[in-house]
């Protein structure tokens, strides 16, 4: 069971012992050296579990053996056979980290408690191994889940003290940065959509993919929104020498956006937000201002790059008013003036977003009261046609 090495310099001596584990333990793989120096020669070239070795022998002796055995960091079990006139030599060895001594003249109930006693311990020791192995497992697959969790928080609802302690020292996002929304979206064709494991391997691909393209800007840290599975939110931490601004490095996305299309035939829309001095104490403004970005894709072509410098929230649309195209609009319907219709229309869209995008849903809103009112206008003809 167990690879076993016995080192004495009195080859009857050697010989005995040997016979004597092998009487006790025949499955037992045992083998012997004479000297300190040819077991350390021997250890190095064999794995070895169990070492039994004598005090006083020539050229290196059972200490040194040990302190050898003890610097090489292996898993090794070392007795010392020690006579009682040697005691204190069996003492240095056990403060050298050997497991435990035989005194001389070795019999057989000896040999039989101290196997039974090096086995327990070996056992025990491989039982705690494993389930540190077990438990460090698990703590792998728990962690990424915990602390995406902790970074929804994060940016959404924010965080306590302790928590964002806990953060900190994990990713400790200091200095300027910025905040990447990336919507995932597409299919690999009109009629089959990606099954579920597939679209977890494309969202850790991205994710890699995002962490490779952002390397020679600094640190980042991506993971995705529990409130909206397709949208991926990279922090992104600038190293201190680099000078920074998104608009010069825009390229870096458009080849992100380029190697995704290519490689799973989807594609996806980055939303960034401004640059910050302080990432870390601005997380939440930072994060709202990519995830707006991100929502004006209603004005673009999914694979394209919005920043939050390209938008504005500043319009002279009223929701309720009836601007003056409008009511133009209806004249021109009524009277049924083709060319008048679409000229208005044009000004009423041009008047609309002429300060800048407006809020997407904003702009519906204002789209669908247009709607409603020109529904009334042409009811209103029909209702004097008939």
């Amino acid at each position: 069971m167990y690879s076993t090495l016995v080192v004495d310099d009195e080859p009857k001596h050697r010989k005995g012992l040997i016979n004597l584990i092998k009487q006790f333990r025949p499955d037992y793989n045992v083998n012997g050296a004479k000297n300190g120096q040819e077991a350390l020669e021997f250890i190095l070239s064999n794995d070895i579990e169990i070492l039994i070795t004598d005090v006083k022998m020539p050229i290196m002796d059972g200490l040194e053996l040990t302190k050898r055995v003890m610097a090489l960091k292996k898993d090794i079990k070392v007795i010392i056979l020690s006579a009682y006139a040697h005691f204190e030599y069996a003492q240095k060895a056990i403060a050298l980290g050997a497991f435990d001594y035989l005194l001389k003249p070795i019999d057989s109930e000896g040999i039989a408690v101290m196997l039974g006693k090096v086995e327990d311990r070996i056992k025990l020791e491989r039982r705690t191994l494993l389930e540190k192995k077990q438990l460090e497992a698990q703590l792998k697959n728990t962690l990424p889940v915990y602390l995406e969790m902790q970074l929804n928080k994060w940016v959404n609802k924010g965080l306590n003290e302790n928590e964002l302690k806990e953060i900190s020292q994990i990713f400790p996002f200091k200095g300027k940065g910025a905040i990447i929304a990336c919507e995932i979206e597409g299919s690999k064709n009109k009629d089959e959509n990606y099954d579920p494991e597939e679209k977890e391997e494309i969202k850790q691909s991205i994710k890699y993919w995002m962490k490779e393209a952002l390397n020679s800007l600094g640190h980042s840290l991506s993971f995705f929104l529990h409130s909206d599975e397709q949208i991926m939110i990279t922090i992104l931490n600038v190293s201190k020498e680099i000078e920074f601004h998104f608009s010069e490095k825009l390229n870096i996305f458009n080849e992100l956006i380029e190697h995704v299309k290519l490689s799973y035939g989807i594609k996806i829309t980055i939303g960034l937000s401004d640059e910050n001095d302080n990432i870390f104490d601005q997380i939440r403004r930072a994060y709202m201002q990519a995830v707006t970005a991100l929502s004006y894709r209603f004005y673009f072509e999914k694979d394209s790059i919005i920043s939050f410098s390209q938008i504005s929230d500043e319009n002279n649309v009223s929701q309720t008013n009836v601007l003056k195209e409008e009511k133009e609009l209806m004249i021109a319907i009524r009277q049924l003036q083709g060319e008048k219709v679409n000229e208005c229309v044009e000004k009423l869209f041009e008047r609309t977003i002429y300060n800048g995008l407006i809020p997407p849903q904003r702009f519906k809103d204002v789209v669908g009261t247009m709607i409603l009112n020109q529904i009334r206008t042409f009811q209103e003809l029909m209702n004097k046609e008939y």
